[in-house]
């Protein structure tokens, strides 16, 4: 008897096609504490692996390319990063300190517009 695919998840991906090797890159990505693959988007198109996300460091942003590199079925990586400073936790509290920021500044405006009267 054949093995059947989980309805609920679907039939697994095809040896060498972009869900797989998409697939096999995160697996490996998972395999290396040094790199942050929680943190590290993967797609693939035409066997060109294209890593998002944010390195903690230049160091950290070679491994991850390096990783994908080795990958067997990928012809190329592209990169597009951030480095170190800039991540959706540091954005989040800059976004979170402007509407403060701007609270301030209507309650200013608001309590300066009653003394006039």
């Amino acid at each position: 008897m054949a093995p059947r695919a989980c309805p609920l998840i679907g039939a697994p991906p095809t040896a060498n096609s972009e869900a797989w090797l998409k697939d096999k890159v995160k697996v490996t990505l998972l395999f290396h504490r040094s790199v942050s693959a929680g943190k590290t988007e993967v797609d693939v198109k035409d066997s060109i692996v294209t890593l998002r996300g944010n390195a903690a460091s230049q160091a950290q942003k070679e491994l991850t390319t390096e990783y994908a590199r080795d990958v067997e079925g990928v012809k190329d990586v592209n990169i597009l990063w951030a480095l170190g400073l800039v991540s959706s936790y540091t954005m989040g509290g800059f976004i979170h300190l402007l509407l403060i920021i701007a609270l301030i500044v209507v309650v200013v405006g608001f309590l300066q517009g009653r003394r006039a009267r």
